[in-house]
């Protein structure tokens, strides 16, 4: 399962538009000094692992990682940091994925009130959909590292069975998809989803 999500944000926005398609029944488609760390050092930190928050960085670092007080005396300010590190850089799709994650922003109107507050934070609308493709497609890839134990846990099920499970299969078996389901907006739409995601694997 984590290989079908990891080949998914590997592919490009037209081939995420394919796979889309065949997910909907329409086609188919197969250091540890903290002291003396130069800038470089620091935006080289923070774009390999996508901090783009002090919330992420404080979450993610490690011991003898920078901290977001060692950006603040390097740039002046985080804001500063981050509006410089990230000024020129490519959409990096993993940050996307789970800063709709980490903060909820399942919707479009969730996902602009957020880029509103912090745009230096989350990139532009525009530009996420322009890489993923459209917003449910990247609505889609968010689903399935979120519900990624879940959605392994059922597939596994399936095969088991010879057969897509019913609510009652999963009851039984402790798979819990009623958030899954909800947010394909039923359990066909599940299924579908689970069927393009195996042609992923």
């Amino acid at each position: 399962m984590g290989d079908a999500v990891d080949r998914l944000l590997g592919l490009s926005a037209d081939e995420l538009k394919r796979w889309n398609s065949r997910r909907r029944g329409r086609g188919r488609y197969l250091s540890r000094e903290r002291r003396g760390r130069s800038k470089e050092e620091l935006a080289s930190y923070l774009v390999k692992n996508g901090f783009k928050s002090r919330k992420s960085l404080r979450a993610g670092r490690r011991e003898g990682d920078p901290t977001d007080d060692d950006y603040v005396s390097a740039y002046g300010s985080w804001r500063a940091a981050v509006a410089e590190i990230w000024r020129s850089k490519p959409l990096d799709r993993q940050y996307v994925v789970k800063s709709i994650l980490e903060f909820k922003l399942w919707t479009k109107r969730a996902y602009r009130a957020a880029r509103s507050r912090r745009p230096d934070v989350f990139p532009s609308l525009h530009a996420v959909e322009r890489e993923f493709g459209c917003w449910g497609i990247l609505k889609q890839i968010a689903t399935a590292m979120s519900f990624k134990k879940t959605l392994a846990a059922y597939m596994e099920l399936k095969r088991r069975l010879g057969r897509k499970p019913s609510a009652k299969d999963c009851l039984m078996a402790g798979i819990i998809i009623e958030g899954a389901i909800k947010l394909h907006g039923g359990k066909k739409g599940f299924d579908r989803f689970i069927e393009a995601m195996e042609e992923m694997i």
